[in-house]
């Protein structure tokens, strides 16, 4: 399940919500450990005591915790059940603040009948096109993807899906790249990367716009 809202759910968030979390550390999504946030407690009724929260229950409270959160958020939020494990689910969120962006990512479990989320992650950014480089190329697991890139977002890992264009452009006019080293079941829209190749430049993006555009060698 996933929800898609444009209206402001701000009030609707209980008083006794906290945002400690909000000194997590701000790192790129597709690269390093998950940032250890604070717990934070969403008030949900009728929950399991014991296991994991459903999918329904913990997209509800991400949306109102997100809500909570960034005030006025836009933007598509789930925690698909693709996604969970033993007594966790993760959720992951891509929203716009007034010009920012987020991709925000949560565990969610049961604490007390109540949805607490933890392991906060988020990277923001202001949409733009970057200048043409080699460093969009240079992945973390000892890859080196030959060509140039620009991005319009500091949260993928560019390296990564450059190396699967790189893989297929020449005998494709139009293909698929996987943007997420792991199990992305349920994550189809942050990370499924339609690519067209348009003579020597290959145009990657997923459903919310967040794009690569790659310039191999001839």
């Amino acid at each position: 399940m996933g929800a898609h809202y444009n209206v402001s759910m701000g009030r609707r968030v209980v008083a006794t919500v906290s945002l400690g979390c909000s000194a997590a550390a701000l790192v790129p999504f597709a690269s390093g450990p998950l940032a250890a946030g604070a717990g934070v407690a969403s008030p949900t009724a009728s929950l399991a005591v014991t296991g994991a929260p459903t999918s329904d229950a913990a997209t509800q409270a991400f949306g109102r915790w997100l809500h909570g959160r960034y005030g006025s958020v836009k933007g598509y939020w789930t925690c698909p059940i693709a996604q969970r494990y033993d007594n966790r689910i993760d959720c992951l969120a891509e929203v716009n603040v007034a010009e920012r962006r987020h991709l925000t990512a949560a565990t969610a479990t049961l604490s007390g009948g109540h949805l607490v989320f933890s392991r906060i992650r988020d990277t923001a950014w202001v949409r733009r096109s970057s200048a043409y480089s080699r460093r969009y190329l240079i992945g973390a697991q000892s890859f080196n993807v030959p060509g140039k890139a620009s991005e319009n977002s500091p949260a993928f890992d560019w390296a990564w899906i450059a190396q699967g264009a790189a893989s297929k452009w020449r005998w494709h006019s139009a293909f698929h790249v996987d943007g997420y080293d792991g199990d992305a079941k349920g994550w189809s829209r942050f990370f499924d990367f339609a690519c067209s190749v348009h003579r020597s430049l290959v145009v990657c993006a997923n459903s919310f716009g967040d794009a690569m555009r790659y310039k191999p060698v001839p």
